[in-house]
Protein backbone atom coordinates (compact mmCIF):
# COMPACT_ATOMS: atom_id res chain seq x y z
CA UNK A 1 0.00 0.00 0.00
CA UNK A 2 2.90 2.35 0.75
CA UNK A 3 4.35 1.79 -2.72
CA UNK A 4 0.99 2.67 -4.30
CA UNK A 5 0.93 5.91 -2.31
CA UNK A 6 4.45 6.83 -3.40
CA UNK A 7 3.71 6.09 -7.07
CA UNK A 8 0.51 8.14 -6.81
CA UNK A 9 2.36 11.12 -5.32
CA UNK A 10 5.12 10.85 -7.92
CA UNK A 11 2.48 10.88 -10.68
CA UNK A 12 0.71 13.88 -9.10
CA UNK A 13 3.93 15.89 -8.87
CA UNK A 14 4.94 14.90 -12.40
CA UNK A 15 1.54 16.06 -13.66
CA UNK A 16 1.79 19.31 -11.70
CA UNK A 17 5.22 19.95 -13.21
CA UNK A 18 3.86 19.48 -16.73
CA UNK A 19 0.77 21.60 -16.06
CA UNK A 20 2.80 24.27 -14.29
CA UNK A 21 5.16 24.55 -17.24
CA UNK A 22 2.32 24.59 -19.74
CA UNK A 23 0.27 27.29 -18.02
CA UNK A 24 2.90 29.31 -16.13
CA UNK A 25 3.04 32.19 -18.59
CA UNK A 26 -0.69 32.86 -18.10
CA UNK A 27 -0.73 32.25 -14.31
CA UNK A 28 -1.14 34.99 -11.76
CA UNK A 29 1.47 35.31 -9.04
CA UNK A 30 -1.08 34.20 -6.43
CA UNK A 31 -1.87 31.02 -8.35
CA UNK A 32 1.84 30.28 -8.79
CA UNK A 33 2.46 30.81 -5.07
CA UNK A 34 -0.43 28.47 -4.26
CA UNK A 35 1.05 25.89 -6.64
CA UNK A 36 4.44 25.86 -4.94
CA UNK A 37 3.78 26.95 -1.33
CA UNK A 38 0.27 25.69 -0.57
CA UNK A 39 -0.52 22.61 -2.66
CA UNK A 40 2.57 20.44 -1.90
CA UNK A 41 2.35 20.87 1.90
CA UNK A 42 -1.41 20.19 1.80
CA UNK A 43 -0.87 17.02 -0.21
CA UNK A 44 1.89 15.93 2.16
CA UNK A 45 -0.16 16.59 5.29
CA UNK A 46 -3.07 14.68 3.79
CA UNK A 47 -0.86 11.69 2.99
CA UNK A 48 0.69 11.68 6.45
CA UNK A 49 -2.46 12.13 8.51
CA UNK A 50 -4.48 9.51 6.61
CA UNK A 51 -2.00 6.78 7.56
CA UNK A 52 -2.69 4.73 10.67
CA UNK A 53 0.72 3.04 10.98
CA UNK A 54 3.25 5.21 12.83
CA UNK A 55 6.20 3.86 10.83
CA UNK A 56 4.46 4.63 7.54
CA UNK A 57 3.62 8.13 8.80
CA UNK A 58 7.27 8.74 9.62
CA UNK A 59 8.40 7.38 6.26
CA UNK A 60 5.91 9.57 4.40
CA UNK A 61 6.86 12.62 6.46
CA UNK A 62 10.41 12.21 5.14
CA UNK A 63 9.73 11.00 1.58
CA UNK A 64 6.85 13.30 0.56
CA UNK A 65 8.74 16.54 1.27
CA UNK A 66 11.56 15.13 -0.85
CA UNK A 67 9.03 14.61 -3.67
CA UNK A 68 7.79 18.19 -3.14
CA UNK A 69 11.33 19.54 -3.33
CA UNK A 70 12.01 17.55 -6.49
CA UNK A 71 8.74 18.93 -7.90
CA UNK A 72 9.80 22.50 -7.15
CA UNK A 73 13.30 21.96 -8.57
CA UNK A 74 11.94 20.25 -11.69
CA UNK A 75 9.31 22.94 -12.23
CA UNK A 76 11.89 25.69 -11.80
CA UNK A 77 14.39 24.03 -14.10
CA UNK A 78 11.87 23.12 -16.82
CA UNK A 79 10.21 26.54 -16.83
CA UNK A 80 13.57 28.27 -16.99
CA UNK A 81 14.82 26.08 -19.85
CA UNK A 82 11.55 26.33 -21.82
CA UNK A 83 11.35 30.11 -21.52
CA UNK A 84 7.98 30.06 -19.75
CA UNK A 85 9.59 31.45 -16.58
CA UNK A 86 10.74 34.55 -18.45
CA UNK A 87 7.24 34.94 -19.95
CA UNK A 88 5.80 34.65 -16.42
CA UNK A 89 8.23 37.29 -15.13
CA UNK A 90 7.40 39.64 -18.00
CA UNK A 91 3.67 39.11 -17.56
CA UNK A 92 3.65 39.66 -13.80
CA UNK A 93 6.27 42.37 -13.26
CA UNK A 94 4.37 45.56 -12.48
CA UNK A 95 5.67 49.05 -11.91
CA UNK A 96 3.90 52.36 -11.42
CA UNK A 97 4.48 55.50 -9.34
CA UNK A 98 3.53 53.91 -6.02
CA UNK A 99 4.30 50.22 -6.36
CA UNK A 100 6.83 47.93 -7.97
CA UNK A 101 6.35 44.16 -8.06
CA UNK A 102 9.44 42.45 -9.38
CA UNK A 103 9.88 38.70 -9.74
CA UNK A 104 13.30 37.07 -9.49
CA UNK A 105 14.68 36.25 -12.92
CA UNK A 106 15.90 32.84 -11.70
CA UNK A 107 13.45 30.53 -9.92
CA UNK A 108 16.13 27.84 -9.64
CA UNK A 109 18.22 29.82 -7.16
CA UNK A 110 19.91 27.63 -4.49
CA UNK A 111 18.67 29.85 -1.65
CA UNK A 112 15.09 29.39 -2.88
CA UNK A 113 15.51 25.62 -3.03
CA UNK A 114 16.91 25.57 0.52
CA UNK A 115 13.93 27.64 1.67
CA UNK A 116 11.52 25.21 -0.02
CA UNK A 117 13.25 22.24 1.65
CA UNK A 118 12.79 23.90 5.05
CA UNK A 119 9.13 24.71 4.34
CA UNK A 120 8.23 21.27 2.99
CA UNK A 121 10.09 19.25 5.63
CA UNK A 122 9.06 21.56 8.48
CA UNK A 123 5.36 21.28 7.69
CA UNK A 124 5.51 17.52 7.06
CA UNK A 125 7.41 16.74 10.25
CA UNK A 126 5.04 18.97 12.22
CA UNK A 127 2.09 17.08 10.71
CA UNK A 128 3.73 13.79 11.69
CA UNK A 129 4.31 14.97 15.25
CA UNK A 130 0.77 16.31 15.65
CA UNK A 131 -0.87 13.24 14.11
CA UNK A 132 1.09 10.80 16.30
CA UNK A 133 0.37 12.91 19.38
CA UNK A 134 -3.35 12.85 18.53
CA UNK A 135 -3.18 9.07 18.02
CA UNK A 136 -1.61 8.62 21.48
CA UNK A 137 -4.39 10.65 23.11
CA UNK A 138 -7.06 8.62 21.34
CA UNK A 139 -5.45 5.32 22.37
CA UNK A 140 -5.59 6.36 26.01
CA UNK A 141 -9.35 6.95 25.97
CA UNK A 142 -11.71 4.24 27.10
CA UNK A 143 -15.28 4.11 25.95
CA UNK A 144 -18.12 2.59 27.93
Amino acid sequence: MMLVTLVMYAAIYFGLTLLGNQFLSSMSVVLYLALIYLLPPLLNVLGITLRKNKTEKLSLSLILPLFSTLFYAALSWVTEKSGSWQAFVNHNTVSNQNLTVEIEANGFDPSQIIFMVLVYFGISLTAYYLSTKKDKKQRGKQYA
